[in-house]
């Protein structure tokens, strides 16, 4: 096999590769002409996505999935309860500041 070859078939399986693997997240807002606009520019934005509409959290939910991803950290109970306070806390805090700014 020659070089070019190998290149192509490296290439290849490169791109297959990441066509496979790459996942992106883009945020926009759904308000406005410009939202309008994009979606006329870039149909695939709604043909192949997942559009994921969240909305706010209980905080006894927030509570329950930070104390799920701290269950195993080994450290006094005391300090676990205060590491799931700030979690929740900066949650609300910023879903609060992206209503305020957005």
């Amino acid at each position: 096999m020659d070089r070019n070859a190998t290149d192509e078939v490296a290439y290849s399986r490169f791109v297959e590769r990441v066509m496979k693997n790459l996942h992106m997240a883009i945020c926009l807002s759904p308000i406005g002409e410009a939202f309008k606009r994009r979606l006329r520019m870039f149909p695939s934005l709604v043909n192949c996505t997942t559009i994921n509409w969240f909305l706010p959290w209980p905080e006894e939910a927030l509570s329950s999935v930070a104390r799920n991803y701290l269950e195993d950290l080994e450290i006094d109970a005391n300090i676990k309860t205060g590491l799931v306070e700030v979690c929740v806390d900066m949650q609300e805090r910023v879903s609060n500041l992206s209503e305020k700014y957005l």
